[in-house]
């Protein structure tokens, strides 16, 4: 499967949630877990960074978007039943 740029960076962005999420639930139930933790810091810190490149290339991916002061962005692109993604 060939994927955009912008593709591979969303998908980015959704492979190190995935793991802060799967981590945090990982840390419900083994808190004292010193290897689970760091783990969960480092893949939250990629998490961050891979969503704040995201972000500064094509906009903001939800309401808790790190910039969204210029304009009301989500209204720009087509949605996805008019074939935007």
């Amino acid at each position: 499967m060939i994927y955009s740029e912008r593709e591979k960076n969303l998908l980015n962005v959704q492979k190190y949630a995935f793991a802060v999420n799967d981590l945090n639930l990982y840390l419900n139930t083994h808190p004292s877990d010193g290897k689970a933790m760091e783990l969960f810091n480092n893949y939250r810190n990629e998490y961050l960074n891979a969503l704040r490149n995201y972000e500064n290339k094509y906009g903001p991916l939800g309401i808790y978007a790190t910039k969204v002061d210029v304009y009301w962005p989500w209204n720009k692109e087509p949605w996805p039943w008019e074939g935007g993604k």
